[in-house]
């Protein structure tokens, strides 16, 4: 694309923009009506070029390290307790809260 097409469809754009946020700056309600066709094909061109060029996510081959990674994290947050409560992956019956 040249640079003229390009500038004009960016200043066609930010135009576009702008309107959207007088329009939400006094108070519209935007969520009925049509949708603006300027802003959602640019969306959708977006998209749609961000999803070619991004490779597809990693296979996780061990679940397993995925569950250890989850019950630390909430360990760290939230205390020993979560292992305690998880009797049932350790073969146990799950233990009762003290408060």
């Amino acid at each position: 694309m040249s640079e003229s097409i390009t500038t004009r469809i960016r200043d066609s754009l930010r135009a576009e923009i702008d309107a959207l946020l007088e329009k939400k700056r006094s108070g519209a309600e935007l969520d009925r009506g049509p949708g603006n066709p300027v802003l959602s094909g640019f969306l959708e061109a977006e998209l749609s070029r961000l999803q070619a060029a991004a490779p597809p996510p990693p296979k996780t081959r061990d679940p397993a390290a995925l569950d250890r990674l989850f019950v630390e994290i909430l360990t760290e947050v939230n205390g020993p307790m979560v292992r305690e409560s998880r009797g049932g992956a350790r073969g146990g019956r799950p233990r009762e809260r003290v408060r």
